[in-house]
């Protein structure tokens, strides 16, 4: 079974209910791919059989190992920046696809995937407008750190955080469709709560564009003026010498999106609270 057997709402957010039974299914899961190849063996009843939960997780530790391999090869500590906005959506997918094969109710996640692809949409362009996917991109914070760290210590900062608990911590951000697809058993329909939570993500999102928006006008500003000393119409010299964005939503909050970006999958986690009826 794939899935718990579950009596109340309560209880699909049971750790020892809803996770545990299922950690066997993970230690066993590289010797059943392995073997699936080997004997050329069904996939997809691989798949179906295998808790959500315990694959999505798996193909976390997978992604980590890629991006470790990539990033020492090619020195180059941005690649989960690269995946950064595709992989929650991506596992939200991941979950809804899972429910669909088996005939399971996927209304209610089909809201959370809605708003999960409009933030990767707005993320993933605002990431490739700034040169994010040009080939040897790469934050210039690793470019600090690396300056700042010896290089073995960096060497283990890759192979932890910067590799495998990001690529945890992504798969993480969507685990609350998990929750709500336990619930789905007792709740099938779209519920009014739902609707809400999903108005609120998208109003989020749209609060990050604005702000994404307002941050690219200024910053080719700046890059004009030290350039070519020209002050940009809109613009005063006080605030490009500065260098800093203090108009808009940046005149409220240092950093809007990302005041969003935290807001949004605290709404998320909420909206798993909601499912099983705990504020």
């Amino acid at each position: 079974m794939a899935l718990p057997a579950l009596a109340t709402l309560e209880e699909c957010a049971d750790f020892s209910k809803t996770v545990t039974p299922f950690l066997p299914q993970l230690y066993a899961l590289p010797a059943n791919i392995l073997n699936a190849v080997a004997n050329r063996g069904s996939f997809f009843d691989l798949y179906t059989q295998t808790n959500p939960l315990i694959t999505g997780f798996g193909l976390s530790l997978a992604f980590g190992a890629v991006f470790l391999v990539v990033a020492e090869i090619n020195r180059n500590y941005s690649q989960v920046d690269r995946c950064w906005s595709l992989l929650p959506t991506f596992y939200v997918a991941h979950f809804n696809v899972w429910a669909r094969l088996l005939g399971l109710p996927t209304k209610r996640l089909d809201t959370i995937l809605l708003f999960s692809t409009l933030w990767s949409i707005r993320l993933t362009f605002n990431y490739w407008r700034k040169g994010g996917y040009t080939v040897g991109s790469e934050d210039y914070r690793w470019e600090i750190v690396r300056r700042q760290t010896p290089a073995w210590a960096f060497h283990v900062l890759n192979w932890t955080f910067i590799s495998f608990m990001q690529s945890i911590l992504l798969f993480l951000l969507a685990a609350p469709a998990y929750v709500v697809l336990l619930t789905n058993q007792f709740e099938p329909e779209v519920q009014a709560a739902d609707l809400g939570h999903l108005a609120v993500e998208i109003g989020l999102v749209v609060f990050e564009i604005f702000a994404d928006e307002q941050q690219w006008v200024f910053q080719n500003a700046k890059k004009e003026y030290q350039k070519a000393a020209k002050v940009t119409a809109g613009f005063h010299q006080e605030d490009l010498d500065r260098g800093f964005v203090h108009s808009g939503l940046w005149a409220y909050s240092r950093h809007p999106n990302f005041a969003a970006e935290q807001t949004i999958w605290l709404v998320l986690y909420q909206w798993g609270c909601y499912s099983i009826r705990r504020t």
